[in-house]
């Protein structure tokens, strides 16, 4: 389950991506055992999101079908937040809608969290 977010993750690595809702472009430039490295683009800054802040928002929307952007900034990436979600988007089995930004998991009933 972890492993396949991170094949999904290193695949996309050195494509432009986008947040979800203020469309900042960014690109993942490195992917380590514990951190992927982002380059937010109009910066060029470098920035770190942990490991365990992708696989503990991704564990949650598999367990509960579903979850909102303001949950992944309380629970597990509160300086990262806005990539994190735009990463989980991008999975084929996630749908999202932007007005709240919410995550849907695929195949999964969602369940009253967020």
């Amino acid at each position: 389950m972890a492993n396949d977010l991170w094949t999904w993750i290193a695949a996309w690595q050195g494509e432009r991506l986008r947040t979800l809702a203020q469309g900042r472009s960014f690109s993942i430039v490195a992917l380590t055992d514990s951190a992927v490295i982002i380059r937010i683009g109009r910066s060029g800054r470098a920035r770190r999101i942990r490991r365990e802040e992708l696989e503990g928002a991704y564990h949650d929307l598999l367990e509960h079908g579903e979850i909102g952007a303001n949950w992944i900034r309380r629970k597990h990436a509160p300086w990262n937040s806005s990539f994190v979600s735009a990463l989980l988007a991008r999975l084929p089995e996630v749908q999202y809608d932007l007005r709240p930004i919410r995550l849907v998991h695929r195949g999964r009933s969602p369940t009253l969290f967020r």
